[in-house]
């Protein structure tokens, strides 16, 4: 629902992107188009609710505020500003590295305002109106951490391990190889974005807006840029996805005028003509998109149901669960409980980078902390000697698809504290 969401209002701010260089007919098939693209590409879909997915429209948002600015020559208003603060306060708390796809929008407008409108009271009034507003999203995130007395946990762990322990340190030879790999998958969408890009930046001459062609190039870049060096997620890519609205621009000119020729010429065309293909389109493609569940699934397949039943069938008012390990994929919910321990599922942390992890996990079952564990089955036969407390009930296979038609499966043993 939060991605349909999304997706609609990414879908507005592309029409409004696109309106401003098209007719509103154009700029309604050019927004249908961006949305068709964008939802087909490997990046939206083997990702599945991440954040850049659900900021999509915000990304396009701070792309038409700077097409405005740049085009209009109009300077934004202390409310327009409030709101952009706002937006980067929401993305700074959401994943901050996502929010340098607006600091490089603010970039572009101080070096502006700055050295091409001399405009300096604009660009400090600018300044203090999206200050406030990341302070306005900012402030209840740092009142709630300190009320529980884990402010120095909130800066610890959001910012201090994510840059520095997250993931291994990798070569600029790796996320170049993989870049390229994600490049290629999103073929359609790239071509089309650096089409529009090179024709735009070609016609800029004509219309006036070599400047904005520039800093047009230099944000689509410098984002480049930012993904080599951040490393390689599939929906990192998204950041790009916001380009398409602009780019879809000539396309749809030229099929207009290709349009225009043949009615000329005496061809006829049904009414809805256009509304019709899209719509068609549209939906053949929609049909071929993967899926993040495995839908064919029965309620028997699903080792998360099983081990919840048989923590249920216990009888235990306040059972405990652990994830040794390993990803949580759903235990904790299924079974309706809460992690009682500090590090409850394994995360995208190497062990020579974050062993305290590792070790932690290691001293829950030893310890005998939680009173089920949940663990691979291939990590038990090799750590067995760690799970003396713990005695095997059941095993599980589990099998799922991903919206590649990649199979994965995995082998699960449930463990629980012997009598």
């Amino acid at each position: 629902l939060l991605e349909a969401v999304a997706l609609f209002f990414y879908q507005h701010f592309s029409y409004k992107i696109a309106r401003r260089y098209l007719t509103e007919a154009q700029a309604r098939a050019a927004a249908v188009a961006t949305a068709v693209l964008t939802a087909t590409t490997w990046s939206f879909n083997q990702g599945g609710g991440s954040v850049e997915e659900y900021c999509l429209p915000l990304f396009a948002y701070g792309l038409y505020k700077l097409l405005v600015y740049l085009e209009d020559g109009r300077t934004l208003s202390f409310g327009e500003m409030f709101i952009f603060g706002l937006i980067v306060g929401v993305i700074l708390w959401s994943k901050y590295l996502t929010a340098l796809y607006f600091a490089i929008i603010m970039l572009i407008w101080m070096q502006d305002m700055l050295f091409v409108r001399h405009d300096g009271k604009n660009l400090l009034r600018g300044i203090l109106a999206g200050f406030l507003g990341v302070v306005a999203v900012t402030l209840p995130v740092l009142l709630y951490f300190a009320a529980n007395g884990a402010l120095g946990d909130l800066f610890t762990v959001y910012f201090l391990d994510n840059l520095f322990h997250y993931s291994d340190p990798q070569t600029v030879v790796h996320p170049l190889v993989k870049y390229i790999g994600i490049y290629l998958s999103n073929f359609i969408l790239d071509a089309i974005a650096i089409y529009g890009l090179a024709v735009y930046f070609r016609e800029s001459r004509k219309t006036q807006n070599r400047r904005t062609a520039v800093c047009l190039l230099v944000f689509y870049c410098v984002q480049v840029l930012e993904v080599l060096l951040i490393g390689y997620y599939t929906y990192y890519y998204l950041i790009f996805a916001p380009f398409t609205a602009m780019m879809t621009v000539p396309l749809v000119k030229r099929l207009s005028a290709y349009r225009e020729k043949r009615r000329e010429a005496g061809a006829r065309f049904p009414k809805k003509r256009t509304e019709i293909a899209l719509a068609v389109t549209a939906g053949l493609l929609v049909c071929l998109l993967g899926s993040n569940v495995t839908l064919e699934l029965f309620r028997r397949d699903y080792p998360q149901i099983e081990v919840a039943e048989y923590i249920e069938e216990q009888g235990d008012e306040t059972p405990t669960l652990l994830c040794y390990k390993m990803l949580d994929y759903g235990f904790y919910r299924a079974a309706g409980l809460s992690p009682t321990t500090r590090f409850y599922a394994l995360n995208n942390y190497a062990e020579e980078s974050f062993p305290e992890i590792y070790e932690e996990f290691e001293r829950y079952v030893e310890e005998g902390v939680c009173e089920f564990v949940v663990v691979y089955t291939e990590d038990y036969n090799e750590e067995r000697e760690l799970f003396d407390l713990y005695e095997p009930v059941a095993e599980y296979d589990y099998t799922m698809r991903d919206n590649n038609y990649v199979t994965y499966s995995y082998e699960f043993t449930l463990l629980m504290l012997a009598e």
